[in-house]
């Protein structure tokens, strides 16, 4: 019983140093917690999936699989009660669901997550098909696809209203600029510059993200038609981020260098100057110079 009691504890506190180390679990976690507790769904239906969103999310992010099974016989069993628990007090705390058979939907989830793998996600898409435009993009999905995909659910997910619109994309600044963390090496930056500019560089990875993100702009439009003009400056701040980032990027690339990487504080300025429109433009026009001027040190036109 003291091994179970000891496990429970060491639980609780994995539990919170993972939210505290993973923005993308932390930012699952609040916004189903936003969710559950002040936004009515249009359907009951869709409340099984939101409950178990935190639930999948957490699962194919705990590393402590090889340590449950030389601790545990029933190690299966341990994360399926686990889970049960979750399930529970989040349907619990959840004002706004009536009780329903449709719960047995994410009962059928939670019992099928103990034997899922997470390296059998590893390889679920090719992206072979992406050229080197979209290297960040690349890299952030081969990391770990799984983190990627719920993130984009999560986007996806705030098309509902226009507080969940902006709430999600702010508290997903984050994630949005470690995309552009990592610095290519020196050859990929000839090679890619040589051919292309870094105007085309950060227009094309615009439109890629705007086409991942269309189907929150259709979905948005579908539940919010009467308060389209917020869609339309979350566009705005949104690309003006992205570009401004990018450009930030090659602004201090080095090949001494492996990664760039931004102080929340530094995404909160950026931020600032997106939503103030015209500091951002102007400020895209002067980083766009200094990472030309930059680039021009490794790549011979």
């Amino acid at each position: 019983m003291g091994v179970y009691i000891n496990y429970i504890s060491f639980r609780f506190n994995q539990f919170f140093r993972a939210i505290n180390n993973n923005v993308q679990l932390g930012n699952t976690l609040v916004v189903c917690g936003i969710i559950i507790f002040f936004v009515k769904l249009p359907n009951q239906d869709l409340y099984p999936l939101l409950f178990l969103l935190p639930i999948f999310m957490f699962h194919f992010q705990r590393k402590d699989i090889l340590f449950l099974k030389k601790i545990f016989a029933y190690w299966q069993l341990i994360i399926l009660l686990e889970y049960l628990f979750i399930l529970v007090l989040v349907a619990v705390l959840c004002k706004n669901y009536v009780y329903h058979y449709n719960i047995i939907y994410a009962l059928l989830g939670v019992f099928t997550l103990p034997f899922l793998k997470k390296k059998e996600t590893n390889n679920i898409i090719s992206l072979s098909f992406l050229p080197n435009n979209f290297y960040e993009i690349k890299s952030t999905i081969r990391k770990n696809i799984v983190v990627f995909i719920f993130q984009l659910f999560l986007f996806y997910l705030s098309s509902y209203h226009p507080f969940t619109l902006f709430l999600v994309l702010i508290i997903s600044l984050e994630f949005l600029s470690n995309i552009y963390n990592d610095f290519e090496n020196k050859e990929l930056i000839q090679s890619y510059f040589s051919e292309k500019s870094i105007e085309y560089k950060v227009k094309s990875n615009l439109i890629f993200l705007n086409l991942l993100f269309s189907p929150l702009y259709i979905a948005y439009v579908y539940f919010n038609f009467n308060s389209i003009e917020y869609l339309g400056y979350y566009v705005i701040f949104m690309n003006l981020f992205v570009a401004e980032r990018i450009l930030l990027k090659y602004k201090n690339y080095n090949t001494t260098e492996k990664s760039f990487s931004l102080f929340i504080a530094n995404i909160m300025s950026l931020a600032m100057q997106s939503a103030l429109i015209l500091p951002s433009l102007i400020n895209i026009k002067n980083s766009l110079k200094k990472a030309q001027s930059n680039i021009s040190k490794y790549v011979a036109h």
